[in-house]
């Protein structure tokens, strides 16, 4: 059973202020990949910024001759073409994406109303995942944070 007494999309976060009070503990989540670019703790230490986000991921596949240099410096005396390789590969033309539509979900205490975590979820472009193994979604949950 789902305890989680909020789900927000992170552009409705964007639009409200950007700032989520998560008692005493603020968030703000950059709506378009989700990441992390605002965390300040209680006593007013900022762990994240839009310069320095917490939580970015980022599925980066590589040309062939990236790999090619990838090889030689991981297996300098030669190894299995396939080895650090991604289903669908080779590609003649690097990508580099960040999941979308993001989401955030608040698991309060039932007795205080405090927030006892937060949950992040973003998607993967689909194609990604279906052609080269990128990972459907991308979570990340915050609870010891928030206790603090």
């Amino acid at each position: 059973m789902c305890t989680c007494q909020h789900r927000l999309k992170a552009a409705d976060i964007a639009t409200e202020g950007s700032e989520v009070d998560l008692g005493g503990t603020n968030l703000t989540l950059c709506p378009s990949s989700g990441a992390i670019v605002g965390l300040t703790d209680r006593r007013g230490v900022g762990w994240a910024s839009p310069r320095n986000p917490m939580a970015l991921f980022e599925y980066v596949l590589y040309t062939n001759d990236q790999m090619a240099q990838v090889r030689a410096d991981y297996c300098p005396h030669g190894c299995n073409p396939k080895e650090f390789g991604k289903p669908g590969m080779p590609l003649n033309t690097s990508v580099s994406a960040t999941p979308s539509d993001p989401m955030l979900w608040l698991k309060k205490d039932p007795a205080t109303g405090a927030v006892m975590e937060a949950v992040t979820m973003a998607v993967m472009d689909h194609a990604l995942n279906i052609q080269y193994g990128a990972p459907a979604q991308v979570k990340a949950k915050l609870y010891y944070l928030l206790v603090w």
